[in-house]
């Protein structure tokens, strides 16, 4: 698939010229080394939430192509519930002109978006930068110092939400390494219970070795919530309290995940 992102039409850059402050023009290397290279997720919208550019991986978390998207309204795209809120993400950062960080889990992933007002010259209007990428990837730099961080109300946890709270504990366990004798020495459960439990994340989850589950654990965050100590297992759900690993550090956290994985594939 052609990762390209069409660049902003010269239409777009003249209605908004907020564009031009962070190198919307077309060929200009910035915009390309955000757009494409960065592997990141890039939206702008403008204040009512009208989609004014999107590149190819924005798209493709709605299933559609860049041009397809562009001119639609997010409600258009998304449920009325997320919309809602991602408005008055952008209410806000227009109105304290600060960036803002959000964490949400879409689709079972745990990703970060950052918003950013972006203002033209002379009365144009405000725009909003958004970029996003899942947690996971800790290749990103760490979240601007001076941007508020909360956790998004709305979390769509994907095949997560067919888990009971128990299973959802153990799913937690096993992305963080421990193996099914420690898991029950942990739970003061049987290892034939922990078995159970873990045949049933498989078959509701769709994969078939704990290496899989470590990586889905991984990626939803679980792991991370543990380590602050979060309430995974109690509550059944995602918990809105993240990671509080060093944002900066984001070698040491991709080198952690890859060694549980590892370990959980010894295991396997």
């Amino acid at each position: 698939m052609d990762r390209t992102p069409p660049h902003p039409t010269r239409g777009l850059l003249h209605r908004v010229s907020a564009l031009a402050y962070i190198g919307g023009s077309a060929g200009c290397p910035s915009w390309e080394a955000l757009t494409i290279d960065s592997g990141t997720s890039v939206v702008v919208l403008d204040t009512h939430g009208v989609v004014l550019y999107a590149n190819s991986l924005a798209a493709e978390e709605v299933s559609r192509s860049a041009q397809e998207i562009v001119g639609h309204h997010i409600s258009e795209l998304f449920p009325a519930e997320f919309v809602g809120e991602r408005l008055s993400f952008i209410n806000k950062v227009v109105q304290t002109n600060r960036p803002l960080l959000v964490r949400t889990v879409m689709a079972g992933t745990l990703n970060e978006a950052v918003f950013r007002p972006i203002r033209g010259q002379h009365d144009d209007p405000p725009v909003v930068l958004i970029t996003s990428r899942p947690v996971g990837d800790r290749s990103h730099a760490a979240a601007p110092p001076d941007a508020e961080v909360i956790d998004a109300r709305f979390q769509d946890r994907g095949l997560l939400q067919k888990l009971t709270p128990r299973e959802t504990e153990v799913l937690m366990l096993i992305g963080e390494g421990l193996s099914t004798a420690d898991i029950s020495k942990r739970l003061f459960r049987t290892i034939k219970t922990i078995e159970a439990h873990r045949a049933s994340l498989g078959r509701k989850l769709g994969v078939s070795n704990r290496v899989q589950l470590a990586r889905i654990a991984l990626a939803a965050g679980l792991v991370q919530s543990a380590q602050r100590g979060g309430r995974a297992g109690e509550s059944g759900e995602v918990p809105a309290e993240l990671a509080d690993a060093d944002r900066s550090n984001g070698h040491a956290t991709h080198v952690h995940a890859e060694r549980v994985v590892r370990n959980n594939s010894q295991m396997a």
